[in-house]
C-alpha cells in the first residue's frame, strides 16, 4: 500500500479514532514540555515561568482527558465528530496561551499552520474550528487585561531555549504542512484513478447516462418515479434455444458476449439507454434519464435498429467463416408511448428501468417481427414516416390488449442495402 493510499485509509477513520491517534503521542510530548517548563520556573522564579508551567500541566491533563473520551467513543464504535472539534478548540486555546506567555511570538505567524495541519488530518471544518479558537484566544489575550498575563515573555538567557523550541516547531510545522499538501495531491490523483475505474465498472452494470448522473451526483436516491414518453426497443436472437443445443457452453458464452458487446456499442453511439440484457435479448429506450423530443427519440431508435442489423450482417459473415453454421439473426421491435421510469427494487438493490403497457407492447411487437427486420408501432411510425420509409404490415393481436395494433416494417433497413 502506497503512502497516498495509507493517507486515504486514515481519512476514512472515524473522528474519535483520529483524536485518539493524535492525543496519545501528543500527551507524551506535552508532558515533556511541562517537565521542562517546571524546571525553568524553579530556576528563574519568574511569574511568567510559573504560569507557563501551570498552563503546560493543564494542557497535558486536558489532552489525556480527550484521549480517554476518544478512546471510549472509539471502543463503542462511535464516530463522535464533536470530539474532534472540542479537541481542536482545546488545543488552540492552550497553544495560544502557552506560546504567548513563554515566548511572546505573535500567534498569527503560526496559527494558520496548525489550523492547516488539523484540516489535513481531520477535515476543513475541524481546521476552521482550530483557526477560529486560536484567533479568538489571541484576540482576548491582547484586548482583555489579565494582570497575571501582563508579564514580559521569558526571553532571558536561561529560558532562551523555549524560543528556540518554538521556532523549530514552526519550521517543522511548515515542513509537515508541505509534505501533507503533497500527500493530499497524490491522494487526489489516486482517488481520481479509482473513481475513473469505478465509473467504468458502473457503466458496465447500469446505463451509461445513469452512471454519468450518479457520478455527477444528480441522480437522487429514492426519487419518485416519472411518467415519460419513451421510445422503447427490444431485440432478440431468433432460435437462440436451438443454437444453444448445438454449441458448447464456452463457445456459446463467448459468442453471446461478443453479440451483446457489439449491440451495446451501437446503442451507446446513438445515445440510447441500455436498460437490461435479458439472456439473448436487450431492452433499450430513448427519453430517460436524459431527453430531447419525441421525434428525435423515435428517429434515433430506428436508425439504431438499422445500424444493429447492419452490424449483425457483418458479424454473421465473420462467424460463418469461423465455422458457425447458423450465425445469430435478430429481430427488433420498437414502440413509442408513456411509461413509468425510475428506480425499482429493494432498498439494498435497485434497478433503473421503465415499466408499463407500452413497454410490454414493444416486446410483443418484437416477437411478431421477421428475422433481420425492424418492426415499429403506429405511434413510432407517425414520428418517423417522413424520414424513414416503412411498409404497413397490418394489425397484430397482442396479449394483454383488447385491440389490434397496427405495425410497420422499416423498408430501407441497412441490412437490406448491404445484401
Amino acid at each position: 500500500m502506497s503512502l497516498a493510499e495509507r493517507y486515504m485509509e486514515f481519512q476514512r477513520w472515524p473522528a474519535s479514532r483520529k483524536v485518539l491517534a493524535f492525543a496519545l503521542p501528543s500527551s507524551l510530548v506535552h508532558a515533556g514540555y511541562w517537565w521542562q517548563a517546571r524546571a525553568l520556573a524553579e530556576q528563574t522564579g519568574q511569574p511568567a515561568a510559573h504560569l507557563l508551567a501551570a498552563a503546560a500541566l493543564l494542557w497535558t491533563l486536558t489532552i489525556v482527558g480527550w484521549a480517554a473520551v476518544a478512546g471510549i467513543a472509539a471502543w463503542r464504535a462511535r464516530a463522535a465528530p464533536w470530539v474532534a472539534h472540542l479537541f481542536a478548540a482545546n488545543h488552540a486555546v492552550f497553544t495560544v496561551v502557552v506560546m504567548h506567555v513563554g515566548t511572546g511570538i505573535p500567534a498569527l505567524t503560526w496559527i494558520p499552520l496548525v489550523a492547516l495541519l488539523f484540516a489535513f488530518c481531520f477535515d476543513e471544518r475541524v481546521g476552521m474550528t482550530m483557526l477560529g479558537a486560536s484567533l479568538a484566544s489571541a484576540f482576548l489575550l491582547i484586548v482583555v487585561p489579565v494582570p497575571l498575563l501582563d508579564v514580559p515573555p521569558l526571553v532571558d538567557p536561561a529560558l532562551g531555549a523555549v524560543e528556540d523550541v518554538v521556532r523549530e516547531l514552526v519550521a517543522l510545522l511548515v515542513i509537515v504542512d508541505f509534505l501533507l499538501f503533497a500527500l493530499v495531491l497524490s491522494s487526489q490523483r489516486v482517488l481520481e484513478r479509482r473513481l475513473q475505474q469505478a465509473n467504468r465498472m458502473i457503466r458496465r452494470y447500469v446505463p451509461a447516462q445513469l452512471a454519468d448522473r450518479i457520478a455527477a451526483g444528480s441522480h437522487l436516491e429514492g426519487a419518485k418515479h416519472e411518467r415519460r414518453k419513451l421510445t422503447i426497443v427490444f431485440t432478440d436472437v431468433v432460435g437462440f434455444t436451438s443454437l444453444s443445443d448445438e454449441l458448447d457452453s464456452e463457445e456459446l458464452a463467448a459468442l453471446l458476449n461478443e453479440y451483446l458487446g457489439e449491440m451495446t456499442l451501437v446503442a451507446d453511439r446513438f445515445g440510447a439507454t441500455v436498460n437490461q440484457l435479458i439472456g439473448d435479448g436487450i431492452m433499450i429506450f430513448f427519453g430517460a434519464p436524459t431527453a430531447t423530443d419525441d421525434r428525435d427519440h423515435a428517429l434515433r431508435a430506428v436508425h439504431m435498429g438499422q445500424a444493429m442489423q447492419q452490424r449483425m450482417a457483418e458479424l454473421r459473415e465473420r462467424w460463418f467463416k469461423r465455422g458457425l453454421q447458423r450465425p445469430f439473426r435478430i429481430r427488433i421491435g420498437i414502440n413509442t408511448g408513456f411509461a413509468s421510469v425510475g428506480d425499482f427494487g429493494s432498498p439494498g438493490r435497485m434497478m433503473y428501468s421503465a415499466i408499463g403497457t407500452q413497454t410490454n407492447l414493444a416486446a410483443r411487437i418484437q416477437s411478431h417481427c421477421a428475422p433481420d427486420r425492424i418492426l415499429v408501432s403506429h405511434a413510432t411510425w407517425a414520428l418517423v414516416q417522413d424520414a424513414v420509409p416503412c411498409t404497413p404490415k397490418g394489425d397484430i393481436q397482442v396479449k394483454g390488449l383488447h385491440y389490434a395494433v397496427a405495425v410497420y416494417e422499416v423498408a430501407d433497413a441497412i441490412a437490406e442495402r448491404a445484401t
